[in-house]
């Protein structure tokens, strides 16, 4: 094989690699409940156990567009999500911002400081002050 048909075949596996990548964030697991606390006290504030709330957050997170933030100077949240199994072992933790935010044309209200990645899911959480 030549160098250029290499060349070419390696560009087209590539872009179809990445054509095909997922955006959205994968929850691992289980959800039975989501604990919220103040991002930065961490204060406990309020826990959603009902099915219907949990399924609707969480399809929302899995189906959002995401935009990087690891080149972007953002607010940090105003609170924090933590996504809990039945055992209580943490899925998944994302930030939560009161107001949705509008970064690179996606608007939402989560972030994930682990993956920095802002998720693009405008379902708005109930949270009492």
């Amino acid at each position: 094989m030549t160098l250029l048909r290499k060349f070419m075949l390696s560009s087209i596996l590539l872009i179809l690699a990445l054509g095909c990548s997922s955006n959205a964030i994968h929850i691992g697991g289980e959800v039975s409940r989501i604990t919220i606390t103040e991002y930065e006290s961490n204060e406990p504030l309020v826990e959603i156990t009902e099915k219907s709330k949990i399924d609707d957050i969480t399809r929302s997170l899995e189906k959002a567009k995401t935009v990087t933030t690891s080149a972007m100077d953002i607010a940090l949240p105003d609170y924090k999500l933590s996504f809990r199994s039945e055992r209580n072992e943490v899925i998944l933790e994302l930030g939560y911002y009161i107001q949705p935010l509008d970064l690179d044309g996606i608007s939402g209200h989560y972030w994930s400081s682990e993956k920095d990645l802002f998720i693009g899911s405008s379902v708005a959480i109930e949270i009492p002050q």
